[in-house]
């Protein structure tokens, strides 16, 4: 599924429909467990947690809508040790997991695009830049409609900036859906400009927020992380949208 903006409209521009996700195999299940506690133990070594929650899984997408399963984080991180071909070679193609998130691009009243460079990623790096974005966790929401992937999104928005999200100023934009993810994202309109970002930091998943022009954003040599990469496809064309109504 690729991009499509859904610019002209508040409401969600999609549904979501809860599916059973496909039985893995155990030596699927043995291989992903040990990569799981090695990558547990060298997070750990360097101050970064990493929890083996419940995420939603994309699973497909067809006239009833985005078809959500579930997987767990270790599903994620084992990604970092086989790419999606080497799994699916050798486990069979049910063993992609997918795993959903919310991405949310700020955007202060002057225009600008706020940017956070990351405390820590899940590559165990530091200062690599982000939009406010997560993991859909089960745990955290049940999501059985779209409107609770809109909840997912103001969640993300109070747990990593300091601010209280209001709904009426969070724009869902479109889907995306590379090989490893499958991302909601969102343009959210903040009421202050960007002479004072620094209002927006607060401790947890960033170091501090900064911000940049479309452009800036767009050809910046500072490393991001992989759905701030990709944003740089489709945030030209869904903030403009946005800002133009």
């Amino acid at each position: 599924m690729t991009h499509k903006s859904e610019t002209g409209h508040r409401s969600s521009g999609f549904t979501v429909q809860r599916i059973e996700s496909p039985p893995i195999s155990p030596k699927y299940i043995q291989k992903r467990d040990n990569a799981w506690k090695r990558r547990a133990q060298e997070g750990a070594e360097v101050g970064k947690e990493f929890y083996n929650g419940v995420l939603y899984r994309y699973l497909d997408f067809d006239e009833g809508g985005i078809k959500l399963g579930l997987m767990s984080y270790s599903d994620r991180l084992f990604k970092k040790d086989m790419t999606t071909d080497e799994i699916e070679r050798e486990f069979g193609d049910e063993h992609n997991m997918i795993h959903c998130i919310v991405e949310v691009v700020m955007i202060t009243t002057d225009g600008m695009v706020v940017v956070g460079e990351k405390a820590m990623t899940t590559d165990l790096q530091k200062g690599q830049l982000a939009h406010v974005s997560g993991n859909m966790n089960h745990d955290e929401v049940e999501v059985n409609t779209s409107e609770d992937v809109f909840k997912m999104a103001m969640m993300e928005i109070e747990e990593e900036a300091n601010v209280q999200p209001k709904r009426e100023k969070l724009f869902f934009v479109g889907v995306v859906q590379p090989r490893t993810y499958f991302g909601f994202n969102f343009v959210y309109l903040l009421d202050i400009s960007s002479e004072q970002v620094n209002e927006l930091n607060k401790e947890g998943e960033f170091l501090s927020f900064k911000t940049m022009s479309l452009d800036e954003m767009v050809n910046t040599d500072q490393k991001g992380i992989a759905d701030f990469e990709d944003s740089k496809e489709w945030i030209e064309e869904a903030v403009k949208g946005i800002l133009e109504q």
